[in-house]
């Protein structure tokens, strides 16, 4: 068994560097960007319309008195 144990570790570091070979690894190459898929409208101005709504109620619990219950003002938000 301990004639093997070499083996072993170095047949471990080879495969490990083989799997990890720095030509593998893509985080440092860039990547083209397709500028067709973009569309600019520099003389323009655009206008956005979005709504968000308000999930924030809760209660808080409590022995003896009435519950604290927080509500929000507003449940529907209008943006432009």
């Amino acid at each position: 068994m301990k004639k093997y144990q070499g083996y072993f570790c170095i047949m471990s570091i080879v495969c490990f560097t083989l799997i990890l070979k720095p030509s593998n690894i893509k985080a440092q190459q860039k990547e083209s960007v397709d500028n067709g898929y973009y569309i600019t409208y520099p003389d323009k101005l655009m206008l956005r319309v979005f709504t968000s709504q308000k999930f924030a109620p809760f209660t808080v619990p409590s022995k003896g008195e009435p519950e604290l219950n927080y509500k929000t003002n507003s449940k529907l938000n209008l943006g432009l």
